[in-house]
């Protein structure tokens, strides 16, 4: 869904955008973030999320191509869909209605973690008239 400067309805200025190709799972959809203590209250100091380039995970697939839909892709686009996890920023969430003990297990430093529940509809309204350069590096007008 594309948006330009003359929406007005309750996505109007949003970052975030639904490709058809891609299935939403609902608004209502429970989604989970685990986290450590560190990031936790970086979250909260900065009010903001963090977005790593997805080659500086841990996880050498995240931000990969699903074999099936690199199956789909022409054959000379995918060297540079190789590049992507150089030029793409993620922030994971883990979709599921229950906690799970292998994301626990996984994005919590030495149990000193803690899960933030939230829905679908909730995370993509916060992009809602986000700027892509912190308010504190912004030059004063």
């Amino acid at each position: 869904m594309a948006h330009d400067s003359h929406d007005s309805g309750p996505d109007a200025g949003s970052l975030y955008k639904e490709y058809p190709v891609f299935q939403s799972p609902g608004a209502n959809a429970k989604i989970w973030r685990y986290c450590d203590l560190a990031k936790f209250v970086c979250l909260l100091s900065r009010r903001g999320l963090y977005f790593p380039l997805a080659a500086c995970l841990d996880d050498p697939f995240e931000g990969v191509l699903p074999r099936i839909l690199a199956s789909l892709v022409p054959r000379d686009v995918l060297p540079v869909l190789a590049k992507s996890r150089l030029t793409t920023f993620v922030n994971c969430w883990h979709l599921n209605e229950y906690e799970s003990a292998g994301m626990w297990q996984l994005y919590s430093r030495m149990k000193e973690g803690l899960a933030i529940q939230s829905t679908f509809a909730r995370l993509t309204s916060s992009f809602l008239g986000f700027s892509l350069v912190p308010a504190d590096l912004v030059p004063p007008s």
